[in-house]
């Protein structure tokens, strides 16, 4: 069993919440469940990392199901949050390459 555990490939969660949450509005879902992505994600190896960004003064009442669901919410900051999303990407991938 470890063995098959150890052979999952990891994974990183990077989650621009912002654009997740336009996503559910324009398709007019009633609600976004974090916990029914993450299931799916895990079918394809260990979550390692997760991180949602967002201006959480406008998304509060998302904060404790992800809060749950073990994401560390990081705020907005001047370079935005796909820019901010996108270095975080790239700098893991740096230093997970062999």
């Amino acid at each position: 069993m470890r063995d098959r555990i150890d052979a999952a490939p990891s994974m990183a969660v990077f989650c621009d919440f912002e654009n997740v949450a336009l996503g559910v509005r324009d398709a007019n879902y009633d609600t976004f469940d974090i916990g029914l992505v993450l299931e799916r994600l895990l079918d394809k190896g260990n979550i390692v990392v997760k991180k949602a960004y967002a201006d959480w003064d406008r998304y509060k009442a998302h904060k404790k199901p992800l809060h749950e669901a073990a994401f560390e919410l990081v705020g907005r900051f001047a370079g935005g949050v796909v820019g901010r999303c996108a270095m975080r990407v790239i700098d893991r991938t740096r230093r997970a390459a062999p």
